[in-house]
């Protein structure tokens, strides 16, 4: 009976059960298994995991484990990876294939945009609020949108100089928090979780944040690429914004806001190929260096030095003694000597200035002559 027949796949009568197992166990016994083969009883393990002997191979056509029909049967739902012509597509453009580190300098900007905000947001509600910037992400523009929360206030900015517009999003949750705290509450959120649209007056004050966030990022910005950032106008409903399409790439910074227990975030995404346009710029670590601040560092640097004290001093004399003649000095022995007509005074061990000794107000004196330069 070869492998192809379909009776061999039938089920054994009750009747034939007996029969059936006892020519298997004696057929197991009676095959020898080579050198290294694994042994199998013929009870404990299924068929299926018995190894494969020589006579099994020749009982299957072309001495192949699985037929051609088998093999079909497994392929069928596998993906067809490759082109027409055999060779594999690869997106250039993918988030896997993106180093996420590709402008470092976007983080020196996060950094200041946080302080900014800080400083901003803690002196609109007169209390202290903490902004943190998140791992700057590259990810397509459908995955940034489905990733948002129901309740968004969604802006659309309009960038200057490499003339893309970016969406700016506000959490619902933040605005909430914020609204609370600004009108004398302790920056809860209330407990009710329906709400589909935004008042007036939270429409206002997520107007001011808006205000503050891009005044902040124009400022952030300024040393790396002068950008200007103009808003152009506000949707509700994000997924409705076809600002690039839904495969292309975006840039997303994001920032949580928290004050106390309560927290949410500020997102802005930049489209991946209008920062492409001043990667230069964007893969410098080190920002431009403000002239301005470099001199008034110095200066206070310079003002710290000069504070700081300094021990001098100077050798009047110096004499040529035996051990035995400073043994046998005591008190009120005179050591004559010459005063000298210049010293040299030091700063520890380094000359600094020559000068003259002399007296002030019956104080013994030095006139500082010249400085000592090393060449």
């Amino acid at each position: 009976m070869s492998a192809a027949d379909p009776e061999a796949s039938q089920e054994p009568t009750p009747d034939q059960s007996t029969d059936v197992e006892g020519d298997v166990a004696e057929n197991t016994s009676d095959q020898s298994t080579g050198e290294g083969d694994e042994e199998w009883d013929g009870k404990d393990r299924r068929s299926e995991d018995r190894p494969w002997s020589d006579t099994d191979k020749e009982n299957n056509e072309d001495g192949e484990v699985l037929s051609d029909e088998e093999r079909d049967a497994l392929s069928g739902d596998v993906e067809q990876l490759t082109d027409e012509l055999g060779v594999a597509t690869y997106d250039f453009y993918s988030p896997a294939h993106i180093n996420k580190s590709s402008f470092p300098a976007l983080a020196v900007i996060n950094e200041k945009l946080i302080e900014l905000m800080t400083e901003g947001l803690t002196s609109l509600l007169q209390r202290e609020v903490v902004v943190t910037a998140e791992e700057v992400d590259i990810t397509r523009y459908s995955d940034f949108i489905h990733s948002l929360p129901i309740l968004v206030d969604t802006s659309i900015v309009n960038i200057s100089k490499i003339d893309v517009q970016s969406l700016v999003c506000i959490d619902g949750s933040l605005i909430e928090i914020v609204m609370d705290s600004y009108f004398g509450g302790e920056g809860k959120l209330s407990e009710a979780s329906d709400k589909q649209e935004f008042t007036d007056t939270e429409l206002n004050l997520s107007n001011k944040i808006l205000e503050m966030f891009l005044m902040s990022n124009k400022s952030a910005w300024e040393k790396t690429e002068p950008l200007d950032f103009e808003f152009i106008q506000r949707e509700s409903q994000p997924k409705l914004i076809n600002l690039i399409e839904e495969s292309q790439l975006v840039v997303v910074c994001q920032f949580k806001v928290s004050l106390d227990d309560e927290a949410s975030y500020i997102r802005i995404a930049y489209p991946y190929k209008g920062l492409d346009s001043i990667k230069k710029s964007l893969r410098s670590t080190v920002p431009e260096r403000d002239e301005n601040n470099d001199s008034e560092w110095r200066l206070k640097f310079f003002n710290s030095v000069k504070a700081a004290p300094i021990e001098l001093n100077t050798i009047l004399a110096e004499f040529n003694l035996t051990v035995d003649e400073v043994i046998k000095l005591k008190t009120g022995d005179v050591i004559p000597f010459s005063m000298p007509e210049a010293v040299t005074i030091y700063s520890s061990s380094t000359p600094i200035f020559t000068g003259k000794i002399g007296s002030v107000n019956d104080a013994v004196a030095i006139s500082i002559n010249s400085w000592i330069r090393e060449k």
